[in-house]
């Protein structure tokens, strides 16, 4: 029987968090044919014992990888395996509230120019949650960087940055967030692969720059509903480093070494406003955030300790 959607889920020590994420995905999908493929990313616990007892039995493919590459290593094997005519790249700590692949399906169908399909997402309260975002410019980046001590301490309001508000009716935009990824297969393979060299993070974000600048278009589907808890399978503090590492090779990747070293430099004047804050007595505590930020501006993959994440 033909697949319409192929759901590659990347374990990484969250084996309740995927099991949840699978039973809401066989209690809602509907009206369409889909296969869920889990990747294993070397979690070395007791992820594979309890899959193989727990979802093996519902023709769930599992994919066990020898080594933790990173989430697009491990999305890009998982999807080696996919049959389907779309594929989804899915968090872990999701729950689906409706038919949510269906919905992706059914307008994705009607609409041959796109690539990439993002649903709706909200927090476990049902309160929105930001669904899809617009590519910065280098110095669009750099901006964000430079304002981020004054929204942190309280310098300037924080209320218009973090309001959501989602759109009723499907409409383009630039980058849907990572969390519920749907491909169209025939644009993957016209695109290439997930860039391996993001460990995690922005991957998602490269792949949707590579789709507008192919000619494709990106959509944002408010019908399609889906519950992001957040941060669940990815709260080691090393991947903070990971994640400014893979911005800085993103940013280097489009736009040029020299964007690269804008947005560090503008990393580095950042920690240089907390550091002036500090000498108030209210904003004393920031000196540690001017090292966190002088760090961040220096930092290589030789800064990460790797061991952590594995």
């Amino acid at each position: 029987m033909p697949v319409d959607i192929s759901i590659c889920i990347v374990n990484f020590r969250t084996p309740n968090l995927v099991l949840d994420c699978v039973e809401s995905i066989f209690n809602k999908t509907h009206k369409i044919n889909f296969e869920v493929i889990i990747v294993d990313n070397n979690s070395q616990d007791n992820s594979i014992n309890i899959f193989k007892r727990r979802l093996i039995k519902r023709g769930i493919c599992l994919v066990q990888n020898n080594k933790n590459r990173g989430y697009a290593a491990a999305c890009n094997l998982g999807l080696s395996q996919a049959r389907g005519r779309y594929f989804v790249l899915l968090n872990s700590d999701t729950r689906l509230q409706n038919n949510v692949f269906f919905h992706l399906v059914k307008f994705g169908d009607s609409h041959p120019e796109c690539a990439v399909l993002s649903p709706a997402l909200y927090n476990p309260d049902l309160s929105p949650q930001k669904s899809f975002s617009y590519f910065k410019t280098p110095y669009q980046r750099a901006m964000w960087e430079l304002v981020d001590p004054f929204t942190k301490l309280g310098l300037m309001t924080k209320q218009d940055f973090h309001r959501v508000v989602l759109p009723r009716r499907p409409v383009l935009v630039e980058r849907p967030r990572g969390v519920c990824f749907c491909i169209k297969a025939q644009s993957y393979y016209e695109l290439g692969p997930l860039d391996e060299r993001f460990f995690m993070y922005c991957e998602e974000v490269d792949f949707s720059l590579r789709s507008i600048r192919a000619g494709f278009k990106n959509y944002f589907i408010p019908q399609a509903k889906l519950t992001h808890l957040g941060g669940a399978s990815s709260i080691n503090p090393q991947l903070k480093k990971v994640h400014q590492l893979s911005d800085y090779l993103y940013y280097s990747k489009h736009y040029g070494l020299p964007a690269q070293l804008l947005i560090r430099l503008s990393t580095l004047f950042s920690g240089l406003l907390y550091l002036l804050l500090s000498l108030k007595r209210e904003f004393r505590f920031n000196v540690n955030l001017f090292l966190y930020q002088f760090l961040n501006a220096c930092l290589t993959s030789r800064s990460i300790n790797w061991k952590q994440l594995y």
